[in-house]
Order: structure tokens, then sequence, then C-alpha cells
């Protein structure tokens, strides 16, 4: 009967719980599946953000493009193109900072527009020797559009 009290009391007792060891485990392997996580997300807002500037400034050429057509072979200022006819919703921002980008024009003939993209040498431009954009920063950092015409 002795026998038969203490099988009894092994079994009620490694059936009552999870032991250190395994929460441990278990509990790491939450960490690093977070870790990977929340870094794959970061990247993917990174490459959204560059993804938005790049379109904000292909929409800030077509506009220029478009009041070029319109007006006598000229391109507009900043606040020419803001007429709702060429950008119907408004000056476009940087979705991280919100500050408008750059729109440099030279005369009536040339223009250039840039976003400062996050990371490094994943721009277009090289930004020290481009003579209408100069002055912007670090070159490769930047996407930029110049006149097309």
């Amino acid at each position: 009967m002795k026998v038969k009290n203490s099988i009894f009391k092994t079994r009620i007792r490694s059936a009552s719980g999870f032991t250190l060891l395994e929460l441990l485990i278990v509990i790491s392997i939450i960490g690093i599946l977070v870790a990977i996580g929340v870094a794959a997300y970061s990247s993917a807002q990174l490459k959204a953000r560059n993804s938005r500037r790049m379109q904000d400034i292909k929409a800030l050429t077509s506009a220029a493009e478009q009041y070029f057509a319109a007006n006598n072979s000229n391109y507009p200022t900043q606040v020419q193109l803001t007429v709702p006819d060429f950008l119907p919703g408004g000056w476009p921002k940087d979705p991280k900072t919100s500050v408008n980008y750059p729109y440099v024009l030279t005369g009536t003939s040339t223009y250039c527009t840039c976003a400062l993209l996050e990371g490094s040498n994943i721009g277009n431009s090289n930004a020290a020797a481009d003579a209408t954009c100069s002055g912007l920063g670090n070159p490769g950092n930047y996407y930029c559009a110049r006149n097309m015409q």
C-alpha cells in the first residue's frame, strides 16, 4: 500500500504545472519572435515612407509639366503650382517630418524638386554635383526630379 501511495503523489506533483526551465524557454522563444517582428515592421515602415516620398516627387513633376504645357512654356513657382488644378491635394509633405519638399525654380526654364530618403546611397541624385539642386545635403540620399523640357 505504501508503494501505491507514493506513485499517486508523484503523478499529482508532475501534473501540477510547468518547470522554471520550460517557462524560460517559452519566454525566450516569444522574445526572439517579437524582435524579428519589430525589425520587419520597422523596415516595412521605412520602405513605405521612401515610396511615398518618390510618389510625391513624381506628382510634383507631373504638376509642373502640366503647368508648363498650359502656360506658354514657363515653369511655375511654388505658389503657382499649388493652384488646385495642378496639385488638388495641396503641396505634398514628407511623411515623417511633415515638411514641404523643396522646389527650386531657376528662371522660368528649369526647376528641381527633391526628397531626402531614409537610408544611405539609395537615391537617384548626386545633389552635390547637381546645379539646380545644390546644397541639399549628402549625395545619394535624395530622390530628385528636374524639368523634362
